[in-house]
């Protein structure tokens, strides 16, 4: 297994594997003063940005050791940060958690903070009101840097967000095809060419466009192509997959078991041959390793796996 600290910074860039996320799972558990620490610099990005620090090529492991002594402190003994001490150091645990870093944040001239996922994996992102966003990969968005008097979000791609409830400012998400307002709910949001698709994980929530509203609850989804508005239908089991690895398969055709798992790992999983209906799975995989997923497509569909640098082929 890799060091700790080479593993926290791939953790933070969404880079780790399905193995590694465990890992860090288990290590926060006896480790979380340590872990929110890095955290809480991990999401100072926009500042570090802002201030013009200079990131060059650092030794991550190097540097995260030599903070070490700032982080444990003995038995017994309890250590006070001062503020801008603690600041200090965050910006620094910034600089080294750089390295790798796929989530990036522009604050630009016009009021907005641009956050892009050019990642492989999910990358959560805590918003100045306390909501919280899981940002896809491939993903972007923007929004008003003052946030807390207008929640306001554009989305490219897809995300899930968390919203904290408050009367007074909407929140709400703007789409090239669709516009969804929420005060207080989880939903998922997966932006399309040509198309806009909500699916209501808990609350209530209103997609419009120019030509009308319609208001989805709990286990409900609809879509929006910018004029015309679906009819409301139960979500796809696996409409949150992509973030949390759990798979529910029943009879599904494997083209789109395959565009199911692409969502999730890291890997690029491709199907040589032309595939036939009849190949279709069945099962439910709990966040498991890749490798498992592929042994039970070979097996049922009577295909070969063939490994590569990132990539899977399907024959």
């Amino acid at each position: 297994m890799q060091d700790i600290y080479d593993i926290l910074a791939k953790h933070f860039a969404g880079e780790t594997s399905a193995e590694e996320e465990r890992f860090v799972a288990d290590w926060k558990q006896t480790n979380r003063e340590e872990y929110d620490l890095f955290a809480v610099a991990f999401n100072m990005v926009p500042e570090a940005v802002e201030k013009d620090f200079a990131f060059k090529q650092y030794d991550h492991i190097a540097a995260l050791k030599k903070m070490e002594p700032l982080l444990n402190k003995p038995d017994g003994e309890t250590t006070v940060f001062r503020l801008n001490s603690f600041f200090k150091y965050a910006a620094a645990a910034c600089a080294v958690l750089l390295i790798g870093i796929t989530a990036v944040w522009l604050v630009n001239g016009n009021g907005f903070t641009t956050v892009t996922n050019d990642g492989l994996s999910a990358k959560e992102i805590s918003l100045p009101d306390g909501s919280t966003v899981w940002l896809a990969a491939n993903s972007s968005m923007d929004y008003f840097t003052d946030f807390t008097d207008n929640r306001n979000i554009q989305l490219k791609g897809e995300a899930f967000f968390e919203v904290e409830p408050d009367k007074s400012h909407p929140f709400k998400v703007e789409t090239a095809t669709g516009e969804i307002e929420v005060l207080g709910t989880a939903f998922n949001v997966e932006v399309t060419e040509g198309e806009t698709e909500v699916s209501v994980d808990h609350g209530l929530v209103a997609l419009r466009n120019e030509n009308g509203e319609v208001k989805l609850s709990k286990g409900q989804r609809a879509t929006s192509d910018g004029k015309k508005l679906s009819e409301i239908v139960a979500a796809d089991e696996n409409y949150l997959s992509w973030r949390t690895g759990i798979f529910h398969f029943e009879d599904t055709p494997l083209d789109e078991v395959v565009a199911e798992l692409n969502k999730f790992y890291p890997e690029k999983i491709t199907v040589d041959r032309k595939i036939s209906p009849e190949h279709s799975i069945t099962g439910e995989f709990d966040n498991r390793p890749v490798e498992e997923l592929i042994e039970v497509i070979v097996l049922t569909c009577g295909l070969e796996a063939e490994y590569g640098e990132g990539t899977i082929r399907l024959k």
